[in-house]
Protein backbone atom coordinates (compact mmCIF):
# COMPACT_ATOMS: atom_id res chain seq x y z
CA UNK A 1 0.00 0.00 0.00
CA UNK A 2 1.16 3.82 -0.63
CA UNK A 3 0.22 6.84 1.21
CA UNK A 4 0.86 9.59 -0.64
CA UNK A 5 1.07 12.40 2.40
CA UNK A 6 0.20 16.23 1.69
CA UNK A 7 0.53 18.65 4.12
CA UNK A 8 -0.11 22.10 2.84
CA UNK A 9 -1.71 23.37 5.87
CA UNK A 10 0.97 24.73 8.38
CA UNK A 11 -1.21 24.25 11.89
CA UNK A 12 -1.01 19.82 11.44
CA UNK A 13 2.39 19.92 11.31
CA UNK A 14 2.34 21.17 15.49
CA UNK A 15 0.92 18.16 15.72
CA UNK A 16 3.50 15.10 16.05
CA UNK A 17 2.67 12.40 15.66
CA UNK A 18 0.06 13.54 12.97
CA UNK A 19 1.96 12.17 9.54
CA UNK A 20 2.75 8.23 11.34
CA UNK A 21 -1.27 8.30 12.87
CA UNK A 22 -2.86 9.30 9.67
CA UNK A 23 -0.85 6.85 8.23
CA UNK A 24 -1.25 3.95 10.24
CA UNK A 25 -5.25 4.82 10.21
CA UNK A 26 -5.29 4.83 6.61
CA UNK A 27 -3.66 1.01 6.16
CA UNK A 28 -5.41 -0.51 9.11
CA UNK A 29 -8.99 0.94 7.26
CA UNK A 30 -8.07 -0.58 3.91
CA UNK A 31 -6.80 -3.71 6.08
CA UNK A 32 -9.60 -4.09 7.61
CA UNK A 33 -12.70 -3.30 5.46
CA UNK A 34 -10.75 -5.04 2.24
CA UNK A 35 -7.68 -7.43 3.07
CA UNK A 36 -7.38 -8.89 -0.37
CA UNK A 37 -6.76 -4.77 -1.69
CA UNK A 38 -4.64 -3.56 0.92
CA UNK A 39 -1.31 -4.34 -0.63
CA UNK A 40 -1.95 -3.27 -3.88
CA UNK A 41 -3.79 0.25 -3.30
CA UNK A 42 -2.52 3.91 -3.85
CA UNK A 43 -4.33 6.55 -1.31
CA UNK A 44 -3.50 10.29 -1.01
CA UNK A 45 -4.58 11.81 1.83
CA UNK A 46 -4.48 15.96 2.14
CA UNK A 47 -4.34 17.74 5.48
CA UNK A 48 -5.35 20.75 4.44
CA UNK A 49 -7.08 23.78 5.49
CA UNK A 50 -11.41 24.87 5.60
CA UNK A 51 -10.05 27.36 2.68
CA UNK A 52 -8.88 24.76 1.06
CA UNK A 53 -11.85 21.91 1.89
CA UNK A 54 -14.37 24.92 1.32
CA UNK A 55 -13.22 25.33 -2.43
CA UNK A 56 -13.37 21.16 -3.20
CA UNK A 57 -16.78 21.33 -1.28
CA UNK A 58 -18.19 24.12 -3.39
CA UNK A 59 -16.61 23.05 -6.49
CA UNK A 60 -17.30 19.39 -6.51
CA UNK A 61 -20.18 19.12 -3.95
CA UNK A 62 -21.79 22.59 -4.49
CA UNK A 63 -21.77 23.20 -1.09
CA UNK A 64 -19.85 26.57 -0.51
CA UNK A 65 -18.79 25.59 3.19
CA UNK A 66 -15.93 23.84 4.71
CA UNK A 67 -16.39 20.56 6.19
CA UNK A 68 -14.27 18.08 8.41
CA UNK A 69 -13.35 15.78 5.48
CA UNK A 70 -14.03 15.24 1.79
CA UNK A 71 -13.39 11.77 0.04
CA UNK A 72 -12.77 11.23 -3.68
CA UNK A 73 -13.07 7.95 -4.92
CA UNK A 74 -11.12 7.12 -7.80
CA UNK A 75 -13.71 4.90 -9.43
CA UNK A 76 -10.65 2.66 -11.18
CA UNK A 77 -10.34 0.36 -9.08
CA UNK A 78 -10.70 -3.62 -10.14
CA UNK A 79 -9.18 -5.64 -7.41
CA UNK A 80 -9.42 -9.08 -9.68
CA UNK A 81 -6.93 -7.34 -12.17
CA UNK A 82 -3.02 -7.13 -10.92
CA UNK A 83 -1.05 -4.09 -10.55
CA UNK A 84 -1.43 -1.10 -8.26
CA UNK A 85 -5.03 0.85 -8.02
CA UNK A 86 -5.14 4.11 -7.12
CA UNK A 87 -7.93 4.21 -4.70
CA UNK A 88 -8.93 7.96 -4.16
CA UNK A 89 -8.03 10.91 -2.10
CA UNK A 90 -9.25 11.56 1.36
CA UNK A 91 -8.97 15.27 2.62
CA UNK A 92 -9.42 16.72 6.32
CA UNK A 93 -9.95 20.33 6.97
CA UNK A 94 -7.39 21.58 10.13
CA UNK A 95 -9.82 24.37 11.35
CA UNK A 96 -13.16 22.18 11.17
CA UNK A 97 -11.63 19.14 12.82
CA UNK A 98 -9.91 21.10 15.81
CA UNK A 99 -13.35 22.93 16.45
CA UNK A 100 -15.29 19.84 16.23
CA UNK A 101 -12.47 17.89 18.44
CA UNK A 102 -12.52 21.09 21.14
CA UNK A 103 -16.50 20.48 21.27
CA UNK A 104 -16.69 17.28 21.74
CA UNK A 105 -14.38 16.62 24.29
CA UNK A 106 -11.37 14.87 22.33
CA UNK A 107 -8.22 15.17 21.18
CA UNK A 108 -7.65 16.84 17.44
CA UNK A 109 -5.06 14.04 17.01
CA UNK A 110 -8.52 10.94 17.84
CA UNK A 111 -10.46 12.93 15.45
CA UNK A 112 -8.66 13.60 12.97
CA UNK A 113 -8.02 9.54 13.10
CA UNK A 114 -11.51 9.13 13.27
CA UNK A 115 -11.96 10.92 10.37
CA UNK A 116 -9.18 9.38 8.25
CA UNK A 117 -10.77 5.74 8.68
CA UNK A 118 -14.18 7.36 7.90
CA UNK A 119 -13.06 8.96 4.98
CA UNK A 120 -11.09 5.71 3.88
CA UNK A 121 -13.93 3.90 4.14
CA UNK A 122 -16.05 6.09 2.05
CA UNK A 123 -12.96 4.95 -0.59
CA UNK A 124 -14.05 1.59 -0.47
CA UNK A 125 -17.32 2.19 -1.27
CA UNK A 126 -19.23 2.47 2.52
CA UNK A 127 -21.91 5.06 2.76
CA UNK A 128 -24.05 6.62 5.77
CA UNK A 129 -27.16 7.21 3.24
CA UNK A 130 -29.49 4.77 5.30
CA UNK A 131 -29.97 3.89 8.89
CA UNK A 132 -28.58 0.74 8.47
CA UNK A 133 -25.85 1.57 6.29
CA UNK A 134 -24.27 4.18 8.90
CA UNK A 135 -24.71 1.69 11.50
CA UNK A 136 -22.63 -0.59 9.95
CA UNK A 137 -19.60 1.87 8.94
CA UNK A 138 -19.95 3.41 12.46
CA UNK A 139 -19.49 -0.26 13.76
CA UNK A 140 -16.48 -1.08 11.68
CA UNK A 141 -15.20 2.62 12.28
CA UNK A 142 -15.22 1.81 15.82
CA UNK A 143 -13.26 -1.91 14.91
CA UNK A 144 -10.76 -0.23 13.76
CA UNK A 145 -10.08 2.35 15.71
CA UNK A 146 -10.02 -0.24 18.94
CA UNK A 147 -7.66 -2.32 16.91
CA UNK A 148 -5.01 0.98 16.81
CA UNK A 149 -5.85 1.12 20.80
CA UNK A 150 -7.86 4.14 20.33
CA UNK A 151 -11.51 4.49 21.88
CA UNK A 152 -15.05 4.86 20.36
CA UNK A 153 -15.79 7.98 18.52
CA UNK A 154 -19.53 8.29 19.02
CA UNK A 155 -18.63 8.43 22.73
CA UNK A 156 -17.48 12.08 24.39
CA UNK A 157 -14.27 13.01 26.70
CA UNK A 158 -12.25 10.24 24.48
CA UNK A 159 -9.09 11.59 24.74
CA UNK A 160 -6.15 8.69 24.76
CA UNK A 161 -3.78 8.83 21.92
CA UNK A 162 -2.41 6.47 19.37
Amino acid sequence: MVIDLVIPCAEWLEIAEIKAAVSKCARQAVQAAMPEAAKDVEISIVLGSDDFIRGLNSQYKDKDKPTNVLSFPSGECVFDEPGPKLLGDVILAYETISAEAQAQGKSVLNHACHLTVHGILHLLGFTHDEEKLAQHMEQLEIDILASLGLPNPYLSQNNACI
